[in-house]
């Protein structure tokens, strides 16, 4: 994974997320697909450079147990169909498929053999059970519509497609577009912010310059937030 840019939209009303995110990834070898981590991300479309791609999802997590339920009556035979779940897992959930008359394109150090796929994905998150957390109802003496994100195992890949390993590092770019009013803070320092539309505003966030981090860096809230000053920092 050589970058990556995350563009979010946040509905704290309706509880979900509508994003894009775009990933160059450098070339290994003949490789005609392209696996990467995704979660209950519902995936509308993918493209690799700039032409429409097949994909398909599988999410071996998604049921732990098999059908026949006799064959998980302990734990410890859970735990070793939980191990082959996470196992079958390690790959990646989505996988895009390149067409043959594809080519990468070429790296910035402009090397033979180096080139790049431009990956898009764009996609929905809309019952989120882990990775990105809602809370909050519009109710007086009730706490604000707000949601963050939990930072458990696996979580970022929980609320957009990536390569989700500690061992792939690069530069990201969180873009954030979120109703009028709303706070958002990011592990990531922040860039810019403006309005883009009527009730609207987007924030910016980006990885400092040299700066690589692992997907599970990335991690943000948004809501009636309020920032306190700390001395210490």
């Amino acid at each position: 994974l050589v970058r990556q840019t995350v563009r979010v939209e946040v509905n704290l009303q309706e509880c979900c997320l509508k994003g894009r995110t775009e990933l160059e990834i450098q070339q290994r070898s003949d490789q005609r697909q392209l696996h990467l981590h995704c979660r209950q991300c519902d995936i509308t479309s993918c493209t690799v450079n700039g032409s429409y791609a097949r994909f398909e999802v599988s999410d071996p997590l998604a049921k732990v147990v098999p059908d026949d339920e006799q064959m998980v009556r302990d734990v410890q035979n859970f735990a070793l169909s939980f191990k082959s779940a996470i196992e079958a897992s390690d790959a990646g959930e989505l996988r895009i498929l390149i067409d043959g008359n594809l080519q990468p394109m070429r790296a910035e150090d402009g090397e033979m053999g180096h080139g790049i796929w431009k990956v898009v994905v764009e996609y929905t998150v809309s019952r989120s059970q882990s990775g990105v957390v809602f809370a909050g109802i519009d109710l007086p003496g009730q706490p604000p519509p707000h949601c963050f994100t939990d930072g458990q195992w696996g979580a970022s890949h929980m609320w957009f497609p990536t390569v989700d390993s500690l061992s792939e590092s690069c530069p990201f770019e969180l873009e954030m577009t979120v109703p009028s009013g709303t706070k958002v803070v990011c592990s990531l320092p922040q860039v810019s912010e403006g309005r883009v539309a009527k009730g609207k505003r987007q924030v910016t966030f980006r990885s400092s310059p040299g700066e690589d981090i692992p997907a599970k860096a990335l991690g943000f809230a948004a809501g009636a937030l309020i920032s306190i000053f700390d001395p210490g920092a």
